[in-house]
């Protein structure tokens, strides 16, 4: 008797062909996985990296305000003015210092010489001709 879920006569043939697809799909399915364990291991080192820099960005931020010191006040809108009050002077300012003036002339620059195998006379007339004199 024929039920009415069977189609054809055939034999087990279709289950057999179901198991080796099975076992097919499971050999393909291992180097799948695998490469799908190093991506997922990839980006976990990626995101990592990633998290490790923008720490880092942020201590690095935070030391530099601490280092600049407090912000500058802000500045408003453009076009407004801006009135800062400030305290009243205590009297009129004392004048500037005049400048001090040599009694004999310009201030020449110091000369620091050494001499070797100079003799004292040769040494008078190097000096006088220095300070412009010819004593020599």
């Amino acid at each position: 008797m024929r039920g009415t879920w069977q189609t054809t006569d055939g034999g087990g043939g279709g289950a057999g062909l179901a198991v080796l697809a099975v076992i097919a799909a499971a050999v393909l399915a291992v180097p799948v996985l695998t490469a799908l364990a190093r991506v997922l291991e990839v980006l976990a080192v990626v995101l990592g990296a990633v998290a490790v820099l923008a720490v880092l960005a942020g201590a690095g931020a935070v030391v530099y305000r601490l280092r600049r010191g407090p912000a500058p006040a802000p500045r408003g809108r453009p076009g407004h003015i801006r009135v800062t009050h400030l305290p009243p002077a205590a009297g009129p300012a004392e004048p500037l210092p005049a400048p001090r003036r040599e009694a004999i002339g310009a201030p020449r620059p110091e000369v620091h010489v050494h001499f070797h195998g100079v003799t004292a006379e040769e040494v008078a007339a190097i000096i006088a001709r220095q300070n412009g004199g010819d004593h020599g």
